[in-house]
């Protein structure tokens, strides 16, 4: 039993059976896939089983008000049939990536501590295994504050018997709300794992089309990473979708860059209906495709997440030695995704 004293004094019993709560263990690297969850549950009987996945992460929990108050989205069905498909439950707690509304309800220990028990009385009520903090968007100046959040939730939610994993992104200049407060080496030495989202190298308001994760990209960016972040502290983000861009060219000559977000199947579902067969892309490591529409004066674009390019992101992780994969997000992802991405160390090779 604890206590964490605020406004309204909250006591949380732990139930244990032993002095010291035992944080699960997974066998092996840890293969992750996050639940985008927006409005309602998926329906679990309609998910195939994905064979390596060893945890999923629903993004269940948003702070909402500045006094550190928390939505939840959670499911306990969700939650039990996820472990009875041998899955483990990170909760995935996310600030809504809104500077404004982090910086006030994390500068104050009061609202940190609210945000903190809000969270474990959740890990009880729907029996997780582990919290997911997913905090983006914020101000450089505010990096301290996210560092010491987690410096306060992780001894609680350890003695609670839960894994403390938060994602981070690649370094990506300087003053940059998305980047720059994280204070990386400070996190790895608090955190069970940190999670590098290694995507979005293009994001979808680029005005060039290209990769969102090409894998030359990902190596370079990772071995500047690994020289902050232990390597069996951190796992490797990788995308279940890919962007169809499009490069119309209008009367005056000029061209339009736009995209939109597409699932492993919707990419094939378009090669398929435009009958085209992808070639494998060197520079970005990828299979690419692309097709013109003379109605529209406009060329399509793809790089193409497949087999192919999960497993060699599956063999970068093993070749770094990395803690393993997580994967955004499951309903992106189609049966042969679960496959490519489970690591084998001895398949490990370097990257071309």
């Amino acid at each position: 039993m604890f206590i964490i004293g605020h406004n309204n004094e909250v006591t949380i019993t732990i139930s244990k059976e032993s002095e010291t709560s035992v944080i699960p263990k997974i066998n092996g690297p840890i293969q992750l896939t996050w639940e985008a969850v927006y409005t309602r549950n998926p329906d679990h009987t309609q998910i195939q089983d994905m064979m390596g996945v060893n945890v999923v992460s629903p993004t269940w929990f948003s702070l909402t008000e500045n006094d550190g108050t928390i939505s939840n989205l959670a499911s306990l069905e969700y939650s039990k049939w996820a472990q009875s498909k041998g899955y483990q439950v990170w909760g995935l707690f996310s600030n809504s990536f809104n500077p404004g509304l982090t910086h006030e309800a994390l500068k104050d220990f009061e609202t940190r501590q609210k945000i903190i028990v809000q969270l474990l009385h959740f890990s009880q009520m729907y029996q997780l295994q582990g919290i997911n903090f997913d905090i983006e968007n914020v101000y450089p100046a505010d990096g301290p504050l996210v560092t010491q959040l987690m410096r306060e939730a992780a001894p609680y939610l350890h003695e609670a018997g839960l894994v403390v994993s938060m994602d981070i992104t690649f370094h990506a200049g300087e003053n940059n709300n998305w980047s720059s407060f994280y204070e990386r080496d400070k996190l790895a030495s608090i955190v069970d794992y940190l999670i590098i989202m290694a995507y979005d190298e293009h994001p979808g308001s680029s005005p060039v089309a290209g990769s969102v994760s090409s894998l030359p990209w990902v190596e370079s960016n990772l071995q500047t990473l690994l020289r902050e972040v232990p390597k069996e502290k951190l796992i490797l983000g990788v995308p279940l979708y890919t962007r169809l861009w499009k490069e119309q060219i209008k009367e005056d000559g000029s061209t339009v860059v736009s995209s939109q977000s597409m699932s492993m199947e919707k990419v094939k579902e378009w090669l398929a209906e435009k009958g085209i067969q992808p070639m494998y892309d060197e520079a970005s490591g990828q299979n690419y495709a692309e097709h013109y529409e003379q109605e529209e004066n406009a060329t399509y674009k793809v790089w193409i997440e497949d087999e192919l390019s999960l497993t060699k992101r599956a063999n970068l992780a093993a070749h770094y030695q990395l803690a393993g994969v997580a994967s955004w997000s499951r309903s992106f992802g189609d049966q042969t995704a679960w496959t490519a991405m489970k690591i084998d160390p001895e398949k490990a090779v370097t990257q071309k």
